[in-house]
């Protein structure tokens, strides 16, 4: 009913990528196992901050809809969020929620 509700509003289909992104809360402080010192996104599956890196840019490439990516790196590695953020070349902003 939503989508048949945007869609009279904008008198076409709705374009998703367009007039609707997707944007993901990673939430990467809680992925974060201290006595790995890897971000493990799901059990068993340990990552390095280079290779979960590696694994949003294959996301972003196939999901370009992906236009937001929130904490997707814990505080303490924020520099890689700026480099995530300079790949993704304006395409998907990345942004740190963290206090201070």
């Amino acid at each position: 009913a939503a989508v048949d509700s945007a869609k009279a509003l904008l008198g076409r289909p709705i374009a998703f990528g367009k007039d609707l992104a997707i944007a993901v809360d990673c939430d990467a402080e809680v992925m974060y196992d201290e006595s790995k010192q890897k971000y493990e996104l799901v059990a068993g599956l340990a990552r390095t901050r280079e290779e979960l890196l590696s694994d949003y840019l294959a996301m972003f490439s196939s999901h370009p809809e992906m236009k937001l990516l929130i904490n997707p790196f814990r505080k303490e590695d924020a520099e890689m969020g700026k480099l995530l953020n300079d790949k993704m070349k304006g395409n998907c902003k990345v942004l740190f929620t963290y206090p201070g």
